[in-house]
């Protein structure tokens, strides 16, 4: 990891300028507080600043075009490629592979350095915000990144990683570990946040320094990698979850953890700048075909009336074509771009939304795990997903009358459901599928394109190979620590249990 520590320290270096430039561009639409400093002394970059840059890094990351469209969306069957189509046939881009993994570790650095400065010099750092609260949110955001990343790759560096130069081969944690960490690290900060303080004073888009947000967004990751790891670790799982519903995770959508994009470029929403200069996504026909058997009042909201369609219905694309069919379909068929609202400037990156808490409760309710009934949470959730995409509240009752939950078949029932309403967030709605295997998902039609691997399609990410290149040692060791016969798409993640076994 040589090159990915040299790079990083370049960025801490200049982080402060361009993150100032975030917080700037954020403070004049926001509004958002001054804060006073001596510009007669040197000082580190102000927390506030790096929280403003951390936050769009990574929804930027989690939300870009190579990220969540060539990867998030095809993996997840949201959406399928209508000319480009080597992603959704698997091929990935190792470049793109390094890239995502790159800004994952290099934006870590940032809230680290949130950490260590509210704690080595907590009275300049305090006047962006209280102590606590400041490192509450860094971990918490941190929390969630290290649980993208191995929901991605499996094991990753954990313990060892961010020491930059001082460790530049850092060593491999398990999955089970890290997961196990991740839960400790958020119980923390979630008992460590000072409710009616500000997390920040200015800076941050998420939930504009709101501790009662921040506190349940602490809640809701700890359900939803307890959830996860409900078939894998499910004592640990089910305390883990118990402890946070009794705490309170999102109580509405005025909760949901968004970072809301401006207008112009280059704080618009990527997907947005993307579609510029390219229209190479279409939605999938795996996603259209199921909105579409169930009367989905979503489809206006999730996708654009199919072209060359007078009658105006909505068409998926079919998954995984071969790119000279696709490029045929594309001109003579109908089918269905991603809509307006999702690819519009100011779209926001979704880190997290109440219906999937809700959602996660239903599960937990249906596995004893809290008193509650799993039927009731279940619609409570598709209304969350309902109102989140402004559909009518009639419109939302009639679907749940159409389609109420399934207690014998809850697995594929609440499965299908949770995963069309994680649309947009790509890596989450494929953890779902991989976890419960609801038998919505197909082979892509043109075949896997120069790749090889036994499932049918990935349940995991290849390590960059710029890993392999400079920290080889240690990869070698993980993929052999976690059973897997070589690092392909094939190797199923320690909560990722065959579905024979559920």
């Amino acid at each position: 990891m040589k090159n990915l520590t040299n790079k990083t320290y370049r960025k801490a270096g200049i982080v402060g300028i361009l993150s100032l430039f975030l917080f700037l561009a954020y403070s004049c639409k926001e509004s958002l507080t001054d804060v006073n400093t001596n510009e007669n002394e040197p000082t580190e970059a102000a927390t506030s600043y790096l929280m403003t840059n951390a936050q769009k890094d990574l929804a930027d990351n989690y939300w870009g075009e190579f990220p969540l469209g060539y990867f998030g969306s095809y993996y997840a069957q949201y959406w399928s490629s209508n000319q480009y189509t080597e992603e959704s046939q698997y091929q990935y881009r190792p470049g793109v592979v390094n890239n995502i993994w790159d800004v994952y570790y290099e934006t870590m650095l940032s809230l680290q350095q949130i950490i260590e400065q509210n704690r080595n010099n907590p009275n300049v750092a305090a006047a962006y915000g209280n102590n606590a609260n400041q490192i509450a949110a860094a971990q918490i955001l941190k929390a969630w990144t290290f649980q993208t990343i191995t929901d991605i790759w499996g094991s990753a560096p954990y313990t060892e990683a961010l020491q930059g130069a001082e460790n530049a081969s850092p060593a491999y944690d398990s999955q089970e570990k890290i997961y196990s960490s991740l839960i400790d690290t958020l119980e923390s900060a979630r008992d460590a946040i000072v409710e009616g303080e500000p997390v920040f004073n200015s800076g941050d888009i998420i939930f504009d320094g709101d501790a009662t947000k921040w506190k349940r967004f602490a809640n809701a990751l700890i359900m939803r990698l307890a959830i996860r790891e409900a078939d894998a670790a499910t004592e640990e799982a089910k305390d883990a979850f118990q402890k946070a519903y009794q705490s309170g995770a999102m109580q509405s959508n005025d909760d949901n953890a968004l970072f809301v994009y401006l207008s112009d470029s280059p704080n618009n929403n990527p997907m947005n700048e993307a579609y510029k200069t390219r229209d190479d996504f279409a939605v999938s026909e795996t996603l259209m075909g199921f909105m579409n058997d169930h009367n989905d009042p979503r489809r206006g909201a999730y996708a654009e009336p199919a072209v060359n369609d007078g009658n105006q219905k909505y068409s998926g694309f079919p998954y995984g074509m071969k790119g000279s069919d696709a490029k045929s379909y594309k001109n003579n068929e109908p089918w269905s771009r991603p809509s307006e609202r999702v690819r519009e400037a100011t779209a926001p990156a979704i880190f997290m939304t109440y219906s999937e808490v809700l959602f996660n409760e239903a599960e937990a309710a249906e596995r004893d795990w809290i008193s509650a009934d799993p039927a009731q949470k279940y619609e409570e959730a598709i209304r969350a997903s309902m109102e989140y995409w402004d559909v009518s509240s009639s419109d939302a009752e009639t679907y749940i009358s159409n389609n109420p939950y399934q207690p014998n078949k809850w697995r594929q029932n609440l499965g299908r459901q949770k995963w069309v309403a994680l649309y947009m967030q790509g890596i989450q709605g494929w953890s779902v599928e991989r976890r419960l295997d609801f038998g919505l998902f197909v082979p892509p039609q043109g075949g896997k394109l120069g790749v090889s691997f036994d499932t049918q399609n990935p349940v995991r990410y290849p390590y960059p190979t710029q890993e392999h290149n400079l920290n080889g040692e240690n990869v070698d060791a993980a993929i052999q620590a976690q059973g897997f016969s070589e690092d392909d798409q094939g190797q199923r993640l320690w909560w990722d249990k065959e579905a024979e076994g559920k």
